[in-house]
């Protein structure tokens, strides 16, 4: 009888003790992991990265539109700076060849009175003149003299007139220089900003792509996709937006 009571005691501890491990949890069991669905484009952390690639695609096209700005100026400085020093090697030699021909004017004038003097039978013509007592050789001799003072006065105008040409042109290629190497000088400061300008491009260029390399892998794992793929995305909005464009 006693037997029987404590067999049947043990076999009630076991239904029990089974009862409890079945419906008690195992404590030391993983939770299976949770799937996150990809982030659309209305996410906020997905707009926030877009407007970012937006500014920082903006300050890459507007350092590269400075440099190439400041390179334009320091072409037409340079080409000005040219024309201007061309300019002034014309007029230098316009004025070398005015010199040449003022020089000529008094050395053909004094020579035709020296000439027309020589010429003359009878010695130097104002000597016949002083000296000579028949009226019909004396009006000769005036007549002669009227020519003497005519081409006289007509080569010493020629003189004075190529002497003021001379004058002029010598001015105006003192002034051709002198506003030529003020352009050359203006050319190497535009020349020396075009080239801060081109390193400052340089500069944001490289920053700039290192920035976008950042949000393009960030904007990737967002929606769950590649950097490779989120460039050749925006790629084709920018290019279907432009398409789009009026004009």
């Amino acid at each position: 009888m006693g037997l029987s009571r404590l067999t049947r005691h043990t076999l009630l501890a076991c239904a029990l003790m089974s009862a409890v491990l079945v419906i008690t949890p195992v404590t030391g069991a993983v939770a299976a992991p949770v799937h996150v669905a990809a982030a659309g484009d209305d996410d906020p952390a997905v707009r926030e990265v877009q407007q970012a690639l937006d500014a920082a695609e903006t300050a890459a096209s507007a350092a590269s539109r400075r440099a190439l700005d400041a390179s334009a100026a320091a072409e037409r400085a340079r080409q000005t700076a040219e024309l201007t020093a061309a300019r002034a090697d014309a007029l230098t030699a316009q004025s070398d060849a005015a010199d040449a021909a003022r020089t000529e004017a008094i050395t053909r004038a004094g020579a035709s009175v020296a000439r027309l003097y020589r010429t003359t039978s009878g010695g130097p013509l104002v000597a016949q003149l002083l000296t000579a007592a028949d009226p019909d050789s004396l009006l000769e001799r005036l007549g002669i003299l009227d020519r003497v003072t005519t081409v006289t006065v007509r080569t010493a105008g020629e003189a004075r007139s190529t002497a003021d040409v001379a004058e002029s042109l010598r001015a105006q290629a003192e002034r051709a220089r002198a506003e030529a190497a003020r352009r050359a000088a203006e050319a190497e400061t535009t020349a020396a900003e075009s080239q801060r300008q081109s390193d400052a491009e340089a500069a944001t260029v490289t920053a700039t792509q290192a920035e976008l390399d950042r949000l393009f892998a960030r904007l990737a794992a967002l929606r769950e996709t590649t950097a490779a793929q989120e460039r050749a995305a925006r790629l084709a909005q920018q290019t279907a937006a432009q398409a789009a464009e009026p004009g």
